[in-house]
């Protein structure tokens, strides 16, 4: 226990959970609250954004919106021009970082995002 906080400190690693939550609310204020775009540019669901952070909804009317694909282009160009990448890019790229730091002990970087080793595995599997 006391290895991982030491790691975690030296190196600056932060558990999955936590790195989704800033990463998700850093967009909404980018986003400016827009929930459907904000789960549009992550790649996830308006309901997974609710259920991580549970924001606050203002009492703004909803805005008539454009077409699919429209959309979807939109969303592509503003996550390029954001630099946005979708949150299971995020998630691999976490993975990927504290398993160099680690030098590839699945164990302890699972251990140390605070997630189960079989979800390291998945994770790199999925994006990999």
């Amino acid at each position: 226990m006391w290895q991982r906080r030491e790691a975690k400190r030296k190196f600056g690693i932060k558990t999955l959970a936590e790195l989704q939550h800033m990463e998700i609310r850093r967009v909404l204020e980018l986003t400016r609250g827009n929930v459907a775009l904000t789960a549009q540019l992550l790649g996830i669901g308006k309901t997974t954004i609710y259920r991580k952070i549970r924001p606050k909804r203002r009492g703004e009317k909803r805005k008539a919106m454009a077409p699919w694909t429209e959309r979807k282009q939109a969303i592509s160009t503003l996550r390029r021009k954001l630099g946005l990448k979708k949150l299971r890019n995020m998630q691999r790229d976490a993975i990927t970082r504290v398993l160099k730091v680690t030098q590839g002990n699945v164990l302890l970087t699972a251990a140390l995002l605070g997630i189960g080793k079989t979800t390291v595995y998945r994770v790199l599997k999925i994006s990999g």
